[in-house]
């Protein structure tokens, strides 16, 4: 996938951008999770890890300054940041920065505007694939290893079955079964089955405990077989 080239301390104007984003544009279609339709989403990519510095940004109703937009990448995932020079000081201003994402890359749209398209633990297999095909030059160590993270999210969490039950309470002195019980009822009942058999909470405190951890377990590796599958394509 091509890619604008970001030079250096230069100031770009938004048409500057708009036109280099027509002649760099490129559009992914991929399955999105909320919705049942295939989405289209139509960029021009920037070069990566780097500052993009843009002129002429309103401050107030008559003022311009500029903007300077990058992606912050951490532990915690890659977030959208933005710092403006103060026209009256000629300082900058104290950075804006977005909540945190699993990935994001920066990019511009057809407005010349410059934002960020992301990948985050609910997308599907499908755009998690695209991104790694068509960014796979683009990915520094973290994101890489967030990367694999989500794909091995993804690859165990098609395997694990969610299940809402009805709860049964028995009330200890009338033993009557109940499904509904006030906060302030909750020291007068025990929870049971359907049929009034009480149930050991501490064992099925325990039980659930052991799949939380055998499911993280799980994750965790398919987690470190992806990122060795993405270095491998990212070489």
């Amino acid at each position: 996938m091509t890619k604008i080239k970001i030079q250096e301390n230069k100031e770009y104007e938004r048409e500057e951008l708009r036109q280099l984003f027509e002649e760099n544009k490129t559009t992914l279609e991929y399955q999105a999770s909320w919705t049942d339709k295939k989405v289209k989403n139509t960029f021009a990519l920037l070069e990566q890890h780097k500052p993009i510095l843009v002129k002429n940004y309103p401050w107030g109703f008559t003022l311009k300054t500029t903007i300077k937009y990058w992606v912050e990448v951490t532990k915690r995932g890659s977030r959208f940041c933005t710092q403006t020079i103060n026209p009256k000081t000629k300082e900058w201003c104290k950075p804006k920065k977005s909540t945190y994402n699993a990935v994001s890359l920066l990019v511009v749209d057809n407005t010349g505007k410059v934002r960020t398209i992301s990948l985050d633990y609910n997308d599907t297999r499908e755009k998690i694939d695209l991104f790694i095909k068509e960014f796979k030059n683009d990915f520094n160590e973290l994101q890489k290893l967030e990367l694999a993270k989500i794909s091995g999210y993804e690859e165990i969490m098609q395997h694990v079955e969610f299940k809402v039950e009805q709860q049964y309470f028995k009330h200890r002195e009338t033993g009557e079964i109940l499904t509904e019980v006030g906060i302030f009822e909750l020291k007068n009942v025990d929870k049971c089955t359907k049929e009034g058999v009480l149930i050991d909470e501490d064992k099925e405190e325990k039980e659930q405990k052991e799949q939380k951890e055998k499911i993280g377990k799980a994750m965790a590796y398919a987690s470190k077989l992806k990122h060795l599958e993405i270095e491998g394509k990212l070489k």
